[in-house]
């Protein structure tokens, strides 16, 4: 919110899932092979709107959403609830991220100015803690300890004079990675 008074808004409407599940610590299986929800999050100076499907939401992640303030709406009122919006804002969205249903709607709310520009969370992703820089360590180490286990094998195993295929390559990494 402090980012967002910086960059002369009021409002922001975070459209790029990954975004979403980094500003609420949100995972789900919404898309296969991702770690995303299908939601949309509006957030005002003292507010933040999830649009998701609540049927999905497990009831401890609803209330620990709202403990922190978040308010849970049905994905599907989205449009509604930015059409209906009577407080006047100023409002980041953009524009790459924002879907046209939902731009539209915004830019046609008299009680809404829209502010092209950078989604400020996609840089904010990046600052880590302390925490997750021991963690981002510890996990390269582990990697170079698999690594070189997996470089040891592979030679032995070219040193005795076994052919290997790709597959097999893979199998051995991935035996030393999981």
């Amino acid at each position: 919110r402090g980012k967002l008074k910086e960059l002369g808004c009021t409002a922001q409407f975070v459209g790029k899932l990954d975004n979403l599940a980094w500003l609420l610590n949100l995972r789900a299986m919404d898309i296969h092979c991702t770690p995303y929800a299908m939601a949309y999050c509006y957030v005002t100076e003292n507010r933040a709107v999830l649009f998701i499907n609540t049927a999905r939401l497990k009831p401890e992640a609803a209330e620990e959403l709202k403990a922190n303030g978040v308010t849970i709406a049905e994905y599907d009122d989205v449009l509604s609830f930015l059409a209906t919006e009577t407080e006047d804002q100023t409002v980041l969205a953009e524009p790459a991220s924002v879907n046209y249903a939902v731009y539209q709607t915004l830019t046609q709310n008299e009680h809404l100015t829209v502010k092209d520009g950078e989604d400020p969370l996609l840089m904010m992703k990046g600052i880590k803690n302390e925490t997750e820089l021991a963690h981002t360590r510890e996990a390269h180490i582990r990697d170079a300890v698999a690594m070189v286990r997996f470089q040891k094998e592979l030679e032995e195993r070219l040193a005795a004079g076994e052919e290997l295929t790709e597959l097999t390559v893979d199998e051995i990494l991935h035996k030393y990675r999981s």
